[in-house]
């Protein structure tokens, strides 16, 4: 699997979660991005020292992602209460 997919993988894990269901798009975004971050870490995909010159680059991306996910809902909480009334 390759490093983006991990990154979808992770945002639509993180999104079916609903333990937290006040949690807010910022801190969705961030726990994304640090787990992501920690993923290319353990995996030597980039050194330790370059994680931060790239740490924008994740997150724009995760927020990109996460827009087209959760595209039709306001926020993220009404996406995982759609999402536990659908089931």
């Amino acid at each position: 699997m390759d490093d983006k997919q991990v990154l979808i993988e992770l945002i639509i894990t993180y999104l079916k979660d609903s333990t937290n269901i006040n949690e807010t798009s910022s801190q969705f975004v961030k726990r994304i991005r640090d787990q992501y971050i920690k993923y290319l870490l353990l995996s030597n995909t980039i050194p330790a020292p370059a994680f931060r010159d790239v740490l924008q680059d994740i997150e724009e991306e995760v927020v990109d992602i996460y827009r087209k996910k959760t595209y039709g809902y306001q926020s993220l909480k009404e996406f995982r209460i759609a999402r536990i009334l659908k089931n």
